[in-house]
This record gives structure tokens, sequence and C-alpha cells, in this order.
């Protein structure tokens, strides 16, 4: 067997385990002929970890074929946490909520080490990212369903095992790390967003609810986890984590990355990835379907569990979340290809908060925001000063 001896976490004993419990190596007449580690994604979209694609050439009965493993090896600075919450995510909680709600809605895993990740390489079954654009209603719906449906399995869950979201898989990560201080993030993007308005002409109006928006942004982070219906979040829902497969259009999708679970309100996953992921359209004529379409999903597994009343509270109580994802992920989505932060786990500071005020500038950014704004303005939602 020829095997590339680059990688520290790749070995014989971890292959075999990786094989046997993908169901691959099914008799002693499977032989691996050879192994190949690729990058798993682009350079420079790493946060949190490494992501590697294992390519495994066996045989088995004269017959030669290629198999495909991601492989998820975490940065030192969050093995920790990345421990308490994907692993066990992945291991105890999405098995249960699957099982609920009979819908495969990650990637199979495989292998669960400390630091380790090995999971089944969606694009194998046709899955793929949505790259450079941001997403049409049939995307959102499909999004919007498997959120619903994650959630209202971890309510399942946690009617059961309180214990497992709310403390394994679902506390504050952010809450005394010193390395991913949202906190501070957040203040910095609010005020670098602010900062950018206020040389629009159209949308200089709207600058000083941002500056004020900063003082308000350590008592939404304290009382984040103690308010009304809470569910086990994603955490960071936004198009870049989850794959899409097509036939005849999209079709399905499934969810990746649960290193950012928390155990908050339902509104805070949906106003981040509308916020960060949702194209113009659904943004101005089609929030109340998709917000009924995710009621709709949630009640069809939990009659009665939340109304339409109390939703619009949620989302009211949770605005913050969205300020969040329009004035960070939505800047990556949306960023210049000369201007795009680059990340492969650096702290946050003052040279990523700089580059997150560079994407600002980028003509799609650019081009999108004023009209959110001023949809936003129109239904009361925002206002040309705090006071």
């Amino acid at each position: 067997m020829i095997m590339e001896e680059t990688h520290s976490w790749m070995n014989t004993e971890i292959l075999e385990a990786i094989l046997k419990a993908s169901s691959e190596r099914t008799s002693d007449k499977l032989t691996v002929l050879s192994t190949k580690v690729t990058k798993g994604v682009e350079e420079g979209k790493n946060n949190c970890s490494a992501i590697y694609r294992l390519h495994v050439d066996v045989e088995d009965s004269n017959k030669v074929t290629t198999k495909s493993f991601i492989v998820k090896k975490v940065f030192d600075f969050a093995i920790g946490w990345y421990r308490d919450k994907e692993n066990s995510a992945f291991r105890f909680v999405l098995p249960q909520i699957e099982q609920f709600v009979e819908t495969q809605l990650s990637p199979r895993l495989f292998l669960s080490l400390d630091s380790l990740l090995v999971m089944e390489d969606l694009a194998e079954k046709g899955f793929r990212n949505v790259e450079g654009s941001l997403l049409n209603f049939d995307h959102c719906a499909l999004a919007v369903e498997a959120l619903a449906k994650f959630h209202a399995g971890s309510i399942m869950i946690h009617k059961s095992d309180p214990r497992l979201i709310e403390e394994t898989v679902g506390w504050e990560v952010f809450k005394d790390n010193p390395n991913l201080d949202v906190s501070i993030f957040m203040k910095s993007m609010f005020s670098k967003f602010q900062k950018e308005i206020s040389t629009w002409p159209e949308s200089d109006k709207y600058a000083g609810y941002f500056s004020t928006l900063v003082d308000e942004v350590d008592g939404y982070l304290e009382n984040l986890t103690n308010r009304g219906c809470r569910v086990l979040n994603h955490g960071d829902f936004w198009l870049n984590n989850m794959m899409f497969r097509y036939s005849q259009g999209v079709c399905e999708v499934k969810m990746v990355d649960f290193q950012m679970c928390r155990f908050t309100s339902p509104s805070y996953d949906l106003q981040y990835f509308v916020a960060s992921s949702a194209d113009l359209d659904v943004r101005l004529h089609r929030l109340d379907e998709l917000y009924g379409l995710y009621l709709d999903t949630m009640n069809r597994y939990l009659p009665g569990v939340l109304t339409e009343e109390q939703l619009g509270r949620c989302l009211h109580e949770d605005a913050m979340a969205y300020w969040y994802g329009m004035t960070s992920a939505l800047c990556v989505v949306l960023s210049d290809p000369e201007l795009m932060y680059r990340s492969d786990g650096q702290d946050f500071n003052s040279d990523v908060f700089d580059r997150f005020g560079l994407m600002m500038k980028s003509s799609g950014y650019r081009e999108l925001i004023p009209r959110v704004l001023d949809d936003l303005a129109r239904r009361g939602l925002l206002s040309t000063g705090r006071g």
C-alpha cells in the first residue's frame, strides 16, 4: 500500500478504523492500494479547523475503486470547545434528531478523536456549496426546513436529556474565551459599518443607529441563552455551512459545521441566516412565506410548540443577530476577490477587523445594503436615530 506520510494524523490504524466504520471494509479481500490527501476547501476559508479530502484507492475482487472522505482537523486554539461541541453533536445529538425527523440532515460521521473528525464526502453524492451568490427562495426554503427539523429534534432531546443540549453541546462558546471574543468583534463590525455607510449619501441617515448599537452588544450577549423559547441553534447557519444537491433544480440540503451550537431562541439562527445568505427578493418579498414554512415544519413535528406571534416576538428580540450576520458573514459572501478575508485559524485582531471594513466597500455589498436598509426602515425595524 502506498500511503502519504505528510500528515501526522494519517496512519494505518486510523485508515482501518475509517474503512470499517464506513462499511467499505467488509471482508479480507479488500486491499488498500494507496491514499492521497488534498485540501478540502480553498486555503484561507478555515476558521476553526483545516479541512482535507482523503482519497483511498481500494481493490475488491479485482475491481479498483476510489473512496473519498472529509477529514476535519481542528486548530489548537479550538480543541477544547470543539471536542465538547461538534464531536458531541455528531455522536449524540444528530443521530437522535435525524431519527426523530426521519431525515439525514448532516454528513455521516465515521471517526471522531479529540481533534479529528472523519465523515462522508458529500461531494460524492452530488452536494456542493453555493459560491459567489446569495440564496434564492428555493434554496432558502430547503435550508429553513432543515433548520426547523434540527430545532424541533433538539426540543425532543431536551425533554429527556437537558444536560446534553444545554451544557455538553449548547453552552456559549464565546464566554470566557479570549481567542473568540465575539463582543469585541461585533462592536468592531458595527463601528466599521457605521463609518462606511456614513459615506453613502442614500444611507448615511442610518449611521447613528449603528453607532449606538455598539452599546447594546454586551447586554444582548449576556442574556443570549436566557430568553423565552429555546432550542439548540446551529450557531453559524449561513450558506458556507450548507451544501445543496441538484436534480432539475435544487432538491436537497445538508448542514455542516456544528462547532458553534448554542442553546437559545430559534430566531438567532433565522435572523443570522437571512442576513448573511438570502437574496434581495427573499428579503424584500418572501420573508413571511419563509418564516411560515419554518413554523409549519416545527409544528408538524411538535404541534403547538411555537406560534406566529411568539416567533415574531423572538425575531424582534434577536435583531442583533441580523445586524451581526449582515456586517460579518454577508461581507464574506459578497466580497470582491481582492478584498476577501482569509482566515486559517487567526484570532480576532485589528488586522481582521480592518479586512472586514475593506470588504464592506465591495461592489456587491455596496449595491445590496442600501436597499436592505431602506426596506427595514419601511417596516419599522430600523430608524434614522436612536433615542
